[in-house]
């Protein structure tokens, strides 16, 4: 009835509009043109207000079905939440020695360099023996002198001529010599230097012509697989490491290189300047990729929840009173509006964060669109 009326006195004001007017010009006097002025807003502010009496009255009657932000969802699910530490560590030779010469002299010769791989007992250098050789000569006369005077005071002995002092003198001398060359012999066998390890020489200390002294290192070499992956771990870890359990390793240089590799050492002691403990991890050299002080990350896996809900930690939002919420789908009189849910949080880790309350498994997450989202909006789901 409302309606009819309406509709009714709005057709009669159009034809009252448009009929022509016997008047239509703008008066002269600065007065009636204010006059005039504050007639006709008054008059259009009249109309405004029954248009839009209008127009609610219409919606009222067949209200029209508006068109909500468009939006996608996300269907939750209990599943198991590992959560990982990530502790920066470095690349370590697990297997490097140096070679070095237990004899002093003069380096002749090198057949080898950086890079070259070689194996356990190959000769990589040569040192000048030649005193030791001389000696060895000497003693050798000697000797030879010795067993003569031995051989000499023996006859006489069995004869009964001479003494045995004598006798035991010159048996003595001989033997003397005897373990004099032998010793001799071995340190000559120093002169050449061996290989302890097969590897690679990482780095040649000392080149050929350059002086050796006793002990000092000539080559380094490193067993390319045997390395270690050393990390220092905060000590609020220390229950959540063992040795055995195998751990994922990412070397950012290397493009994110992963590997797994097992936990070989766990440190027996803190350190107190940072209150870490030493973790080692074996690994190789990954056809070549991997080198000593590349620099690493050892992901542990700490904690792990058995079905739990975990959602991307970026379609959280935080309230002015600092609450965490969600937008969830919501439907009524068939469109969709965005519900806001306050939720309880927990451990969150590469990208995704637990809830530990405020979610079921039948709610529907809006996903793409929730920003800017305010409660009871209309939204659209993208198909």
């Amino acid at each position: 009835m409302k309606y009819t009326f309406l509709t009714g006195l709005f057709a009669i004001l159009l034809v009252v509009s448009c009929k022509p007017q016997k008047d239509t010009g703008i008066p002269s006097g600065i007065e009636e043109k204010r006059t005039l002025l504050a007639q006709k807003q008054t008059e259009l502010g009249q109309l405004k207000a029954f248009i839009k009496e209008l127009q609610d009255s219409i919606e009222a009657q067949a209200p029209s079905k508006k068109e909500g932000v468009l939006v996608t969802t996300l269907n939750l699910e209990k599943k198991d939440f590992k959560h990982f530490i990530e502790v920066q560590s470095n690349i370590e030779a697990d297997d490097m020695v140096l070679a070095s010469s237990e004899m002093g002299g003069r380096i002749l010769n090198m057949p080898i360099k950086e890079g070259s791989y070689v194996s356990r007992g190959q000769l990589i250098a040569t040192v000048d023996a030649e005193p030791i050789r001389k000696q060895i000569d000497q003693a050798q006369n000697s000797l030879n002198l010795a067993k003569d005077v031995f051989s000499r005071q023996s006859r006489l002995w069995k004869q009964k001529i001479g003494t045995e002092m004598q006798f035991l003198q010159a048996k003595n001398n001989v033997e003397q010599l005897e373990k004099t060359i032998e010793l001799l012999n071995i340190q000559l066998k120093k002169a050449n230097v061996y290989a302890p390890i097969s590897g690679v020489v990482e780095k040649v200390i000392l080149e050929a012509g350059e002086l050796a002294g006793p002990g000092a290192p000539i080559v380094q070499i490193l067993n390319p697989n045997k390395l270690k992956v050393v990390g220092q771990t905060p000590e609020i870890y220390i229950k959540n490491i063992r040795k055995g359990q195998r751990v994922k390793v990412v070397v950012p240089a290397l493009d994110d290189m992963t590997f797994s590799a097992p936990v070989t050492l766990v440190g027996t002691s803190l350190n107190p300047a940072n209150r870490t403990f030493k973790v080692e991890a074996a690994t190789h050299s990954h056809k070549g990729q991997l080198k000593p002080n590349l620099l690493a990350k050892i992901v542990i896996n700490d904690k792990t929840y058995p079905s739990v809900i975990t959602i991307p930690a970026d379609l959280i939002r935080h309230d002015v009173e600092e609450n965490a919420y969600v937008m969830v789908l919501g439907q009524k009189d068939g469109q969709y509006f965005a519900k806001k849910v306050i939720v309880q949080t927990g451990d969150a880790y590469d990208g995704q964060i637990i809830i530990t309350e405020g979610l079921k498994e039948s709610d529907v997450l809006i996903e793409k669109g929730a920003s800017g989202l305010v409660d009871g909006e209309l939204v659209k789901v993208y198909k």
